[in-house]
């Protein structure tokens, strides 16, 4: 549905922007334009991230839904929740630090770039730091719980 929704703006933007430098001086109406897409694009892409009743532990955004801190204590938990990312036309570069204490099950942390998956699995405690680079499209973050029992934070900041 999502991609449906983003193929729609992005065939809308294509059309808008075709010939968008004869029509004014100055570009002021490309810019205004691309501005208006690029919230359109954003507010898609909230729809994706587990809203903060559904969330095991708290999070704090800092500037937007990419970047700020999460913090959870499970007791035997088991499902996926989304902590941060969204739909964007701009490019981001993330520093992401995950912190896991694990007392029982697994947390498996996935990295959603565009169309690729990376997944990193918690067996046991460990620390995680990664430098991301963010293209424009779908990117997001999440926690995946397996009778997991522990505590897990993690920090998103813009590098």
């Amino acid at each position: 549905m999502i991609k449906r929704l983003i193929l729609i703006f992005v065939a809308a933007a294509m059309m808008l922007f075709s010939g968008c430098s004869r029509v004014t001086t100055g570009g002021y109406f490309k810019y205004r334009a691309l501005d208006i897409f690029e919230r359109a694009v954003e507010s898609i892409g909230r729809l994706g991230v587990t809203g903060e009743i559904f969330l095991n532990g708290e999070r704090d955004f800092y500037s937007d839904m990419y970047t700020g801190k999460y913090s959870a204590v499970c007791r035997n938990e088991n499902g996926k929740e989304t902590v941060f990312g969204g739909t964007s036309v701009k490019e981001r570069k993330i520093r992401l630090c995950v912190q896991v204490f694990q007392t029982k099950g697994t947390a498996e942390l996935k990295i959603r770039l565009g169309a690729d998956i990376r997944s990193y699995e918690f067996e046991s405690d460990g620390f995680l730091e990664l430098e991301l680079s963010l293209d424009g499209g779908a990117n997001y973050i999440s926690v995946d719980y397996h009778g997991f029992s522990g505590i897990v934070r993690i920090t998103s900041e813009y590098r």
